[in-house]
């Protein structure tokens, strides 16, 4: 299915989809120190989707251009207040940036904002339930779609010397 058929809204969606579902994966409950709710205590949760595995969820087709419309997508999702701080950078540029081994092809690093979980949980039937988004245990319905394994980025190694 082409970019046109999909539109941009469709595959931004997507994105928004696996983010905080690849995101939700990673964080199980609200690591110390983190209220669902108050993006005050957000700082430390950055993370980072190896870039080949997101390309691959999200299904592109050619001619679709990967970079162009997951910045796209990226950039309608920042705008609606769905992501924060978000970068896509190749492998070298990660490593140069942030001190730490890139995944391979590179990634895509972002935070979490609230209104992004409610909606990601809205969106799952347990938008009341939003609070605990990290709640593993709650059973969200399952998609026949491969989430990206994310990393946090203190998890990832120093770049060796």
């Amino acid at each position: 299915m082409g970019e046109v058929d999909r539109g941009v809204v469709g595959l931004r969606d997507r994105l928004h989809y696996l983010l905080y579902a690849a995101a939700r994966a990673l964080y199980g409950a609200a690591p110390p120190g983190v209220s669902w709710g108050n993006e005050a205590t957000y700082g430390a949760l950055e993370f980072v989707v190896p870039w080949d595995p997101l390309v691959r969820a999200m299904d592109f087709v050619p001619p679709e251009r990967a970079t162009d419309l997951v910045g796209e997508g990226m950039f309608a999702l920042d705008r609606e207040g769905l992501v924060a701080h978000w970068v896509i950078t190749p492998a070298g540029d990660f490593e140069d940036d942030y001190g730490r081994q890139s995944p391979p092809g590179g990634a895509l690093v972002c935070q979490p904002t609230t209104v992004g979980i409610q909606l990601f949980m809205w969106a799952q039937g347990a938008g009341a339930a939003w609070r605990r988004y990290g709640d593993l245990d709650l059973a969200l319905p399952p998609i026949d779609v491969e989430i990206p394994k994310s990393v946090r980025m203190a998890d990832l190694p120093p770049v060796p010397s």
